[in-house]
């Protein structure tokens, strides 16, 4: 064999072995570059969570109606109570309509019987103000805080984090969470972009600059 075919077979091992090591170099930093985006399922039992831990309030609400209106009046609201604090923890933004719907068939059921005046809309309208107010501050101040994520994410073992993988602003926060009444009209659609989305956005996701990622053990102090 001669110098030169010796040459040209150590050229050729050498570029061979660079590029197996380039290859190598390639699959270590996808693995630690890459970012386990959740899905919408989990997303979704998340969201399921959510609408439970909500509907728990419900029960010291339960409690305390019938002590400040009439037991007549607190029949009336009582059954809608849970449902409507469920809709309220899993899509405010088809709860806050499913409200004003009853309200009008309260107030029509009212005129029909020739009632005019009764504490059941008034209790039942601050009732719904605070659930609302109370839903956006534990959104806000729950994603924007250390532990990055409601406690629905929190189970499911997932976190809110900005597009570079930190810790969301409050302000962020709180545009994420009025986007997000957004991704529910009509039908959820909004949604549905994370099953076409490369890092499984959906639009209020996209709208905040935020991404849904799964914890990773190294996450977990």
């Amino acid at each position: 064999m001669t110098s030169t075919q010796l040459g040209t077979g150590s050229a050729a091992s050498g570029d061979e072995t660079r590029h197996m090591s380039g290859n190598s170099d390639q699959e270590r930093t996808g693995q630690n570059t890459a970012q386990p985006y959740a899905e919408l399922w989990l997303r979704g039992l998340a969201a399921v969570i959510e609408a439970l831990v909500f509907m728990a309030l419900s029960i010291p609400v339960a409690f305390a109606l019938p002590l400040l209106i009439s037991r007549m009046d607190a029949s009336i609201v009582l059954p809608e109570i849970p449902g409507y604090f469920f809709m309220e923890g899993f899509a405010p933004a088809v709860a806050i309509p499913f409200f004003a719907f009853w309200v009008k068939q309260h107030m029509t059921a009212q005129a029909m019987v020739g009632v005019k005046e009764s504490s059941t809309l008034l209790i039942w309208m601050f009732t719904i103000g605070f659930l609302v107010v109370t839903n956006l501050l534990y959104h806000v101040i729950m994603e924007s805080s250390r532990y990055q994520g409601t406690l629905g994410k929190i189970v499911v073992g997932a976190k809110v984090t900005n597009s570079k993988g930190e810790r969301l602003s409050f302000g962020a926060a709180l545009v994420r969470h009025f986007a997000r009444l957004l991704s529910m009209l009509p039908c959820f659609a909004g949604y549905l972009l994370i099953l076409k989305t490369a890092k499984h956005q959906a639009l209020h996701d996209k709208l905040s600059g935020s991404l849904v990622i799964k914890i990773q053990p190294d996450d977990i102090a």
